[in-house]
């Protein structure tokens, strides 16, 4: 069918006021189609409820969607949505959970293929290292024993720890290893601070849950309140290895008192030895008051406190026998 000269007229009429008009669809060029992102890269910190996310940059990309689930292969939601950058920190999560991240690539042109998934699991509970020392009052000379434990892990082979200690109140004696832990390196007092590096000995003595890792044994030697703190530590399972935060590393302290014999008659004798012996298997808070029947600091009369009257006895220039 032929056209009307009218509509010809038309045509070329407008073609010639409105030139750019007519021809701006053809001489547009189309924007870049893009590509799906690469698959992200998520991680999260021991004893922390966030989640870092990283991404390779996509040519042409103007921004980018990070999307979540709890569930493998979604559905996903938006929680972040165009991104200028390739990272992001998704925060407030809940502990004992695994998330899975996707992240699109945007432009002019709309959105790209989510990328592949990536999945970062919240830890149920915070790990910590603890310092657990059983007395909570010492008399100057009395050795005593600070454990080293790692709690709040699942499937933990290797530990690299330093604790440190009051130098002017203990010495430090050395330690004791614990079955199943092997300390590698030379563990030596460095200024009140200690290094341990430990491994696990097999899969059986892998740590889930809590365990004492070594026994660090002290001597006070001057009177006050002293600690031994728990300074860094990093812990790693068969996959990853992770930092434990400044506040999952705790301390915990013991009082050191100047040595006061049982009877209080200011010097360690063998009357001392006899009224503890009399009082053994007790608890000191039941002896008489005029008695200090707690030597060793645990409350409990045992042979702890003997031994501890026993090597005062001996240091005892008065104590007629020691002439």
């Amino acid at each position: 069918m032929k056209s009307s000269p009218l509509f010809i007229v038309i045509v070329l009429l407008c073609s010639l006021v409105f030139p750019q008009a007519m021809f701006a669809a053809e001489a547009a060029e189309p924007l870049l189609q893009l590509s799906a992102p690469s698959s992200p890269v998520a991680s999260s910190v021991y004893g922390s409820t966030y989640a870092n996310i990283t991404w390779t940059p996509v040519l042409g990309s103007m921004g980018y969607n990070v999307k979540r689930s709890i569930l493998s292969g979604g559905p996903y939601s938006v929680i972040a949505p165009s991104v200028t950058g390739v990272t992001y920190t998704d925060t407030s999560l809940l502990t004992g959970t695994t998330y899975y991240y996707v992240v699109s690539a945007l432009n002019g042109s709309g959105e790209s293929l989510n990328s592949n998934e990536v999945a970062v699991y919240i830890p149920p509970n915070q790990p910590v290292l603890d310092i657990r020392i059983a007395e909570e009052k010492i008399a100057i000379g009395t050795e005593f024993t600070a454990n080293v434990v790692l709690a709040n892990v699942s499937g933990i082979y290797a530990e690299d720890v330093t604790v440190g200690y009051d130098k002017s109140l203990f010495d430090f004696i050395g330690f004791e290893e614990v079955p199943g832990y092997t300390i590698y390196n030379a563990s030596l007092s460095q200024n009140g601070t200690i290094r341990f590096i430990a491994a696990s000995q097999g899969q059986a003595y892998g740590i889930t849950g809590e365990a004492t890792l070594l026994k660090l044994k002290l001597r006070a030697k001057a009177a006050g309140t002293g600690k031994v703190d728990a300074l860094k530590c990093r812990i790693a399972d068969t996959a990853k290895e992770f930092d434990l935060l400044g506040r999952s590393c705790n301390e915990d302290t013991v009082i050191v008192q100047n040595a006061l014999d049982v009877n209080r008659s200011g010097e360690y004798t063998l009357l001392d030895l006899a009224i503890d012996a009399y009082y053994y298997g007790q608890f000191s808070w039941n002896t008489p008051a005029i008695y200090n029947t707690n030597q060793a600091g645990n409350d409990y009369i045992g042979s702890e406190d003997l031994l501890f009257i026993v090597q005062e006895m001996l240091k005892n220039a008065n104590y007629a026998p020691n002439s």
